[in-house]
């Protein structure tokens, strides 16, 4: 978990790409090297990790490409036609439903099988992860569409940072070595360092 929040901290490098790319936006030498710090402490810890997977590996920086792409697309869609947050979930909840079906008819045999469907505290548990969810989404979505597609995957980093602990913390077996440590932490002050360059922009801005 602690390695997996930190790679996935590497999602600011695409979004702001593939900002560039998809929208046309330009980054000032500030943020571009705050991003930069960021990828190297997630590169860092890379180096520093004692359970290499590359398999791991590949998932975590698949999922740092589609969730920059989710929300550089989100935003996007608001530059042509102006959408709130709660629209934007809204029509990303009917375009993610095909998939959701086609998952339900795939693992079909195994709904019906669960075992855990006629008691309340699963029923409980599950209304409240679909809570979790929906409010995940809706404020991802303000997020990107009050500030940026960037600033929303470094204001994540904040959350890494924590599930970093506190996973180290539960689960316990976690391999790395002091060099994946100190990867962290670099990767922590590129986050407080977007954070400054930001500030600064919209100061000088008003």
């Amino acid at each position: 978990v602690p390695v997996y929040q930190t790679l996935k901290r590497m999602t600011p490098l695409p979004a702001m790409a593939l900002d560039y790319v998809l929208r046309g936006r330009r980054f000032s030498a500030p943020v571009c090297c705050s991003v930069l710090v960021v990828c190297f402490g997630a590169i860092l810890t890379g180096l520093g990790d004692l359970e290499y997977n590359q398999y791991g590996y590949a998932f975590a920086i698949a999922s740092c490409a589609l969730q920059a792409l989710y929300l550089v697309l989100a935003a996007r869609a608001s530059d042509s036609r102006p959408l709130s947050s709660l629209a934007a979930s809204y029509y990303n909840a009917l375009l993610s439903l095909p998939l959701l079906l086609f998952g339900v008819a795939y693992e079909r045999d195994s709904l019906f099988a669960f075992a855990h469907w006629d008691k309340p505290r699963f029923h409980l548990m599950l209304i409240l992860d679909l809570t979790l969810g929906a409010s995940l989404s809706l404020l991802l979505f303000m997020c990107t569409l009050v500030n940026s597609a960037l600033t929303t995957t470094i204001v994540g980093n904040a959350k890494a940072v924590a599930t970093t602990i506190f996973g180290a913390m539960l689960f316990g077996r976690v391999g790395l070595e002091t060099l994946g440590w100190i990867g962290v932490g670099v990767n922590t002050a590129g986050g407080v360092l977007y954070s400054i360059a930001k500030f600064n922009e919209r100061a000088r801005k008003s």
